[in-house]
Formats: structure tokens, C-alpha cells, sequence
């Protein structure tokens, strides 16, 4: 449900733009230094905060549910 649901708000891309733009800025930073494990260490980065991100819907998706709960008991 997630994925579908960012691929539908950004274009079928798996991350935010929100998100890319963060770690962009944060790798922009550390991009002085030129490397062969530049890119290694940008899709680390990404794939952490894409993870990061999905976690985080599903942890609010399960605290809206149990808040619907509650409410629902009421």
C-alpha cells in the first residue's frame, strides 16, 4: 500500500521528493571529496532513508488504526 501509494504521488519514483532533496543536501555536503564509493555511500543513503520512510508510514498507519480504536469503543 505504501509503495503504490508514493510511486502514485511522485511519478512512480519509491522515495519522496521531500526525502531525495534531504539526502541530496546531506550528501551535497560530503560531495567535496571525490571517490570511487561516492555512489556506494549515495544508495546506502538512499536505501536507509527509503526504509526509514516506509517505516514510518507504517508505524503511523498502525497508531491511527488503534487510535480509531479507541475511539470506536467510546
Amino acid at each position: 500500500m505504501y509503495v503504490r501509494m508514493i510511486q502514485e504521488e511522485n511519478q512512480g519514483e519509491k522515495i519522496s521528493r521531500k526525502t531525495q532533496g534531504s539526502v541530496y543536501h546531506l550528501l551535497g555536503k560530503e560531495g567535496q571529496r571525490e571517490s570511487q564509493d561516492c555512489g556506494e555511500i549515495q544508495d546506502k543513503v538512499f536505501l536507509a532513508a527509503c526504509v526509514a520512510e516506509e517505516n514510518g508510514f507504517v508505524m503511523g498507519f498502525k497508531y491511527a488504526f488503534h487510535l480509531f480504536t479507541e475511539c470506536m469503543q467510546e
